[in-house]
């Protein structure tokens, strides 16, 4: 948070004294990161100076600040914000969700979003945070899945994650997820699983509207190479609420497929599911036509 107040150069001169990095502070630190949305912001009514003696922020100051401090947690992993639609009640039911989800426990369902985009460059205004993602998959046992992670961001700081996922019961499934020292992650790669590939991916965060988008392109597995996906969660939301940043071009809204699952979308049953219907549709796709079948221009082909 402190990013918010003391500027981008203040706060790099003290990562630099202390041989820190932003990747070592909010990625080791915290397996999780729950923002609450100013009441100046969706609920102006109910924004006041009344009942908090350290609070000095206008309404206008106060949606600065909050843009800054929401934007200093971007790149975190499990980044959760809370905004004000609907009633309060509705606001800590969504805190309530986040908070579940964080800590592996059933709670309030959220509503996801999985697209498969296509991408330029990103606006030069967009805040958004890079880092490259390999998970490896290890030996499962019954319907569950573990998985270890990689995580290289920006100037090259590596942080490592292990997360599990339980079966479906009733219509639940535990998931818990914890940083792992670079020890622990070499231990458990002894247990990788040879029947899975690997995923690799590039993964940019940024938020829009007051959601938090990952946007995934893949290297791994090869028939996902060049796929491009776009993943949002509204943490106990309106999933009619969420919409398509308008930098992106909406090749197909994957959520709406039949083995597409709220629950760990980028699990590898999900990921290769999503890998094996583009490879089919790449063999049944029309050859391309020749550019020298013909010297002269005919008909464009359906």
């Amino acid at each position: 948070d402190v990013l918010a107040y003391v500027g981008h150069d203040s706060f790099h001169e003290i990562l630099e004294e202390n041989g820190w990095t932003v990747p070592q502070l909010r990625d080791k630190r915290y397996n999780a990161v729950i923002h609450l949305v100013t009441a100046a912001i969706g609920a102006e009514a109910f924004y006041t100076l009344e009942n908090n003696k350290a609070r000095m922020e206008s309404p206008e100051e106060a949606k600065a600040l909050d843009g800054k401090l929401c934007n200093a947690w971007v790149g975190h992993n499990s980044l959760h914000i809370i905004e004000n639609s609907g009633s309060f009640e509705d606001k800590m039911v969504r805190v309530t969700r986040a908070v579940c989800d964080s800590l592996g426990v059933p709670g309030p369902r959220a509503k996801p979003r999985w697209w498969i985009v296509e991408v330029g460059n990103l606006p030069e205004t967009l805040e958004y945070a890079e880092w490259l993602l390999e998970h490896t998959f290890l030996t499962k046992s019954e319907d569950g899945e573990s998985r270890v992670t990689k995580k290289t961001s920006q100037g090259m700081t590596t942080t490592y994650h292990l997360r599990v996922s339980g079966e479906v019961v009733n219509g639940e499934q535990s998931i818990s997820e914890r940083v792992l020292s670079y020890r622990e992650y070499k231990a458990l790669l002894a247990n990788a699983d040879p029947d899975r590939t690997p995923i690799r991916k590039t993964r940019r965060a940024f938020i829009y509207n007051n959601d938090y988008y990952l946007l995934d392109t893949f290297i791994a597995p090869t028939e996902a190479a060049g796929v491009t996906t776009l993943f949002v969660e509204k943490p106990g939301g309106n999933d009619d609420d969420i919409s398509l940043p308008p930098f992106v071009t909406l090749v197909e809204d994957v959520t709406q497929r039949k083995w597409f699952s709220s629950y760990g979308h980028d699990s590898w049953k999900r990921t290769m599911a999503m890998a094996n219907e583009l490879a089919q549709a790449k063999l049944c796709s029309p050859p391309a036509a020749s550019s020298s079948s013909s010297s002269s221009p005919g008909p464009a082909s359906s």
